[in-house]
């Protein structure tokens, strides 16, 4: 799949096999990378609906889903906020809603502009074992209003939508070792580490040194 399309992803690879299954990537002339695999069932949807219990969102902001009539100048917009904040974004289609069952919220403020962003999307086939959990994740909110809860409330946001109308009762998502506070944003909400990793391998030459997430 590296080969055909840049990158492939294995999101349940078991932690102590890593090192060998890197070991074989790369000496096949491909590039590795990993992410630890979090994942929260139960308990995450508990820790989400008291986090939309007890705090509120700023109250100059107001929260957006992001679907097929929303402006593509919109969509972009949440893409760059993404990208500065080293969270690589899906494509549009993605995040309307249109090709994958899930969701995309954005926070806005007053003048319009994009301040945070989370999503959740259904990425396994329905006869998988792993079917009913859902990528959560790429939650992004910009510098200067960072410590304000938004993105923890809206990845809560994200979470019981997909639990509830969706039929999700899995959330995974890949965070760096060493991302000290994506790790404690997931414990709060109930997503903690497993004993998989997020295996990735890269074509050098089609996808360079892009990161597929932080």
């Amino acid at each position: 799949m590296a080969r055909l399309q840049g990158a492939a992803v294995c999101y349940y690879y078991p932690a102590g096999d890593a090192a060998a299954l890197f070991a074989e990537l790369e000496a096949r002339g491909l590039k590795t990378d990993r992410h630890e695999h979090f994942r929260g069932g139960d308990a995450a949807l508990a820790a989400s609906r008291e986090v939309e219990r007890d705090f509120e969102f700023p109250p100059d902001l107001a929260v957006k889903v992001i679907d097929a009539d929303t402006p593509r100048e919109f969509v972009a917009d949440v893409a760059e906020l993404c990208q500065s904040c080293d969270v690589m974004p899906v494509p549009g289609s993605i995040m309307r809603g249109q090709v994958r069952t899930g969701i995309c919220l954005a926070a806005i403020d007053r003048d319009g502009r994009v301040v945070a962003t989370a999503s959740s999307y259904m990425n396994h086939h329905p006869a998988s074992s792993h079917a009913t959990d859902a990528f959560w994740g790429m939650l992004a909110t910009r510098q200067d209003r960072r410590g304000e809860r938004i993105a923890l409330l809206l990845g809560a946001k994200a979470i019981a939508h997909m639990w509830e109308r969706h039929g999700a009762r899995g959330f995974i998502t890949g965070v760096r070792a060493n991302n000290a506070s994506s790790r404690a944003l997931c414990i709060k909400l109930g997503v903690t580490s497993t004993n998989w990793i997020y295996g990735e391998c890269m074509d050098k030459e089609l996808f360079g040194g892009v990161s597929l997430t932080k």
